[in-house]
């Protein structure tokens, strides 16, 4: 419960924040709405080893620090933070060539792929870097029972980037859909560097889980 619930109202408000920010885009038109559906398959194609690692870690992690072996945690959580570098490196590799054909698979009207391209490109060059500090690392610290604060900054960061800034660069300064892509990259920015401070402190292994 203790771990638990703050992850429960972290998924909840985050969600929900994913669902507002469609509600946005829907402003912005069917293009840009077909535009984010598609970008959004094409991404979590390249997210799939590492949504796997994100899984992995916490029982890694959690074993170490039952055995109070902060060192092999630690140890752990680089690696599988790198291994995450490598595969988006590697998924980039294979889509980016297969581009055209993944838009034929599509369907995707022509006026549009350009759009889809520069996300696409995006993500391919900032996932390596952002994704896994982002979404790995929390991972890890929650298995350690960082839970709470894992949660509230993942819920911060959700809400003042990827929603309100989302906003503001996609709807106020005009800058469509790349803009709530660019946005939701600022977001993977600014909650690693977050995680990456408190991971390198001795805070997220204090908890007593047993």
């Amino acid at each position: 419960m203790f771990i638990g619930i703050p992850f429960a109202a972290e998924q909840l408000f985050f969600n929900g924040g994913k669902l507002l920010t469609q509600t946005f885009i829907v402003q912005l038109g069917t293009l840009a709405l077909t535009v984010n559906a598609i970008a959004g398959s094409i991404t979590l194609v390249f997210q799939i080893g590492s949504n796997a690692l994100a899984i992995a870690i916490v029982t890694i992690v959690g074993q170490c620090i039952g055995r109070r072996n902060i060192r092999d945690a630690r140890k752990f959580t680089k690696s599988f933070l790198g291994l995450s570098s490598i595969f988006f490196i590697v998924t980039s590799l294979l889509i980016l060539p297969t581009f055209p054909l993944l838009m034929k698979m599509f369907s995707a009207p022509e006026e549009i792929i350009g759009t889809i391209f520069i996300i696409t490109v995006l993500c391919a060059i900032f996932q390596p870097i952002l994704w896994a500090i982002s979404f790995i690392l929390p991972s890890a610290l929650r298995a350690a029972g960082d839970s709470k604060f894992t949660s509230i900054v993942s819920m911060l960061s959700m809400w003042l980037f990827r929603v309100v800034l989302g906003y503001v660069l996609g709807i106020t300064l005009g800058f469509g859909i790349i803009g709530v892509w660019v946005a939701m990259i600022a977001e993977w920015a600014v909650r690693g560097l977050v995680f990456i401070i408190r991971f390198r402190g001795d805070k997220w292994y204090a908890h007593k889980l047993v």
